[in-house]
Parts: C-alpha cells; structure tokens; sequence
C-alpha cells in the first residue's frame, strides 16, 4: 500500500474512533432526566 493510502486509511480509523467515543462520553455524562414523548409509560 502507498504511503497516501496509509495516511487516509490512518485518518478515517482516527475520526471513527473519536466520533464514537465522543458520542458515548455524550450519553453516559448527560445530567439531564430522561423524558418519554407523550402516551408512553405509567
């Protein structure tokens, strides 16, 4: 593989990682209550 192909695979494997990790940290950290849409639970 050429040095551009590592580069773009490199850089595409590093933007996943920190979106999926960035969404996680978004959920678990939230502070706010879970609010169900209309008609739904008790």
């Amino acid at each position: 593989m050429t040095v551009g192909g590592w580069i773009t695979m490199t850089l595409s494997l590093v933007l996943v990682w920190f979106g999926s990790f960035w969404c996680f940290w978004r959920v678990l950290t939230t502070k706010e209550e879970e609010k169900a849409p209309p008609g739904f639970g008790p």
